[in-house]
């Protein structure tokens, strides 16, 4: 599955308003043309986290199916847990920064540091 130029912000958001809306914070969300990253604050419960991450997916579809019906993304998706300041700060970094130019990136508005990723 490829996502059109068009579609990925459309998606990105969705899935950040989807999960912001169930009351997970999110930093940022890029979709490129093959996958999407995001750097949510997810619980560690892996069921809840599927569940939850689930459901954003669910809506991100919902919200292009007219454009893309159908299966829109891959089954076993990968998360890894970010431990430590440091690890949150770098994966901000590379989904922000290193998609490659065509991905869409939505970033919440305030500015991050360091410090503000502690938070």
């Amino acid at each position: 599955m490829k996502f059109p130029r068009e579609l990925r912000l459309k998606v990105a958001r969705k899935i950040a308003d989807s999960l912001n809306r169930s009351g997970f914070p999110v930093i940022v969300v890029a979709v490129g043309p093959t996958h999407a990253h995001a750097v949510p604050e997810l619980p560690i419960d892996l069921r809840k986290y599927n569940k939850i991450l689930g459901n954003a997916k669910c809506d991100a579809s919902r919200a292009v199916r007219k454009q893309l019906p159908g299966r829109i993304w891959a089954k076993r998706d990968k998360h890894r847990m970010l431990r430590n300041p440091k690890e949150r700060e770098d994966a901000f970094l590379y989904v922000r920064d290193d998609q490659g130019p065509s991905a869409a990136v939505w970033c919440h508005q305030r500015k991050y540091t360091r410090e503000a990723l502690i938070d």
